[in-house]
């Protein structure tokens, strides 16, 4: 009885100082179809991870500044994740590439979803740009966002956080 008992007060001790902080994902498409050649960006750094050779992207939780950070992909992001801790989940997380719907309310409060401020959001616009336009992106009150406009194009860019979303 006494071998069990300190059997299950070593594996309680070691469970909960060997807890997992590398977090672990796969980057897939809306239609679940999983992609290579992404990574995750860690806007605080600006640093980033790419996918390994199995499509899989791997980093430590332990640096305080990688625990917020989104996953792209062909320039489609993820939703913004934001972790409290250095504990990740044990298994690979699906990630998935765009996450229009995590944007939408920040869209229509016009906030940054990485500092959470409105005061450094500015719109993009898209089209050929006149002399008016050009103004207004001089003084930093618009974003030029180019001619070509295309699916799951960014409306608004955050000016401290240089973030498109």
């Amino acid at each position: 009885m006494k071998t069990l008992l300190t059997v299950f007060c070593f594996f309680t001790l070691f469970s909960a100082v060997a807890q997992n902080s590398v977090f672990k994902a796969c980057i897939y498409l809306e239609d679940s179809v999983t992609v290579s050649n992404g990574f995750v960006v860690f806007p605080l750094t600006k640093d980033t991870v790419f996918t390994d050779k199995s499509g899989i992207i791997s980093f430590e939780l332990t640096n305080p500044k990688y625990r917020l950070c989104y996953f792209t992909w062909m320039g489609l992001k993820s939703k913004i994740f934001r972790f409290t801790s250095s504990e990740a989940p044990v298994s690979i997380q699906k990630v998935f590439v765009p996450d229009t719907a995590f944007y939408r309310p920040f869209h229509e409060k016009h906030v940054c979803p990485v500092c959470l401020k409105s005061k450094y959001v500015i719109p993009i616009v898209y089209g050929y740009p006149s002399p008016k336009m050009f103004k207004r992106f001089k003084k930093n009150r618009i974003m030029l966002g180019g001619c070509i406009i295309q699916e799951y194009q960014p409306e608004f860019f955050c000016r401290r956080d240089e973030f498109e979303f």
